[in-house]
């Protein structure tokens, strides 16, 4: 049994340009090797007015993923409550503890949720997210470290006016790290967002 495959950016601007030319959908299927019912199906769904392969592409890949996921913050207060928070400078991290302990009224949701809802349904928000990836990275589990360091404070107990960027001054510092002894440190101000970033020779805390 043969398994049907979605077309591919390529394909659809194969069938643009041969569609432009005058060739009939039976040659344009035999010179893609598929069928011609996929090809007028194709191209019935997306010549609105015209057919422009780009945008047929992006409404094939949002049907794709619209019937795939489930529905996220389903309640149109809570999706209210979070975007505000969020364009706040709300972490999800922080905006799930919030509604856990002083909305009652809502049900509790995890950052996680949050986090799917943003990238899933409401991607313009991506922006407001600490990191702004256009797409998230898996998240591999690790295990727990066995040496912490030692007297560590949570990021979680840091002023309210840091967590909303209110203020300039605020830093973050991190490190991207590869396979050799080398390291690049970045660092970021909170509100402007202005970073810096330098080479070090190694992952110590002494560099």
């Amino acid at each position: 049994m043969r398994t049907y495959m979605q077309l591919k950016l390529e394909e659809r601007e194969k069938i643009a340009v041969w569609k432009s030319e005058g060739l009939s959908l039976r040659a344009i299927a035999l010179k893609i090797g598929r069928s011609p019912s996929t090809i007028s199906r194709e191209i019935n769904r997306n010549q609105k007015p015209s057919y422009w392969p780009h945008k047929a592409h992006e409404r094939a890949l949002e049907r794709l993923r619209s019937g795939h996921i489930r529905p996220r913050l389903k309640s149109r207060v809570m999706q209210y409550e979070v975007e505000q928070m969020l364009k706040r400078g709300w972490s999800p991290e922080l905006i799930a503890g919030r509604i856990k302990t002083h909305r009652r009224d809502l049900p509790s949701i995890s950052h996680e949720a949050i986090y799917q809802w943003v990238y899933e349904c409401h991607r313009d928000l991506i922006g407001y997210l600490a990191h702004a990836h256009p797409r998230r990275r898996r998240r591999w589990k690790t295990s727990a470290r066995k040496n912490r360091i030692p007297d560590r404070k949570s990021i979680q107990n840091r002023p309210l006016v840091i967590n909303q960027r209110l203020e300039p001054g605020h830093w973050e510092a991190d490190l991207i790290v590869g396979p050799g002894r080398a390291a690049l440190q970045v660092a970021v101000e909170r509100q402007f967002r202005y970073t810096r970033i330098a080479k070090i020779k190694d992952k110590s805390a002494q560099s």
